[in-house]
């Protein structure tokens, strides 16, 4: 069953801190962060994504692609040297 992507309006509720947090735990295999961590930045990936692609198909795949993509790699956010708002988007990259 394909997954549909929830789209919060702004937010800025998510500090760099509370994020780094949130990325650690979900390291450790904590859904319940990760789902926080999804809610408070796909508003920002989603509009990152429509801004370099107009097909909003296209757009909800490539953000569910990119929130796997940030589920298995979690455990090297602290490595990156990136802020975790970085990182993120930087994944789309890869």
């Amino acid at each position: 069953m394909k997954r549909r992507v929830r789209h919060p309006g702004p937010s800025s509720s998510g500090t760099d801190a509370g994020l780094s947090q949130l990325v650690l735990r979900a390291a450790d295999g904590d859904v319940d962060a990760f789902m926080l961590f999804y809610d408070t930045t796909v508003g920002m990936v989603y509009r990152y994504a429509r801004l370099r692609n107009d097909d909003a198909a296209a757009v909800e795949e490539k953000v569910c692609s990119l929130y796997g993509r940030a589920w298995r790699s979690a455990a090297g956010q602290t490595g990156s040297g990136l802020s975790v708002r970085a990182w993120l988007l930087g994944l789309d990259g890869r």
